[in-house]
């Protein structure tokens, strides 16, 4: 009977050891985590005007401090003979910083004035002070 007793208790212990050493890495739920990963956000939008227009950014973190901005898709301009569709693609090098679950991307590089983009991590997503939803690819 003892015999028993003390396999049940060992049998328990291995059990939370196990469950806890697997809930022990939330690496990916900081910021921390972002390195190597690529980000993007995805905007299908009509104008004023219903033009049909698309943004697409894709946030990728090369290194513990470097990272790359891609922005492509279309939008419409006006000239005099009506309306033509502009398409642009363009990729451009940045830095980040990282505090806690915190993402500062340094003089982000599509904004027309400097600034910084400060975006929350939330593991599979980022989102910016805007509520833009950056998804994890």
């Amino acid at each position: 009977m003892k015999n028993i007793k003390y396999l049940m208790l060992a049998i328990v212990a291995i059990f939370a050891f196990v469950s806890f050493t697997a809930c022990s890495s939330d690496d990916d739920d900081s910021a921390q985590g972002v390195e190597n990963h690529s980000y993007q956000r995805d905007d299908i939008s009509v104008d004023g005007d219903g033009n049909h227009e698309e943004y697409h950014v894709r946030l990728t973190f090369k290194s513990s401090s470097t990272c790359e901005v891609k922005c492509w898709g279309y939008d419409w301009i006006w000239y005099t003979s009506g309306y033509k569709k502009n398409n642009f693609n363009e990729t451009k090098s940045c830095s980040y910083s990282v505090s806690g679950n915190t993402i500062t991307l340094h003089n982000y590089p599509f904004y027309a004035s400097g600034g910084n983009l400060v975006l929350t991590n939330y593991g599979s997503y980022l989102q910016d002070k805007g509520g833009d939803i950056y998804a994890r690819k």
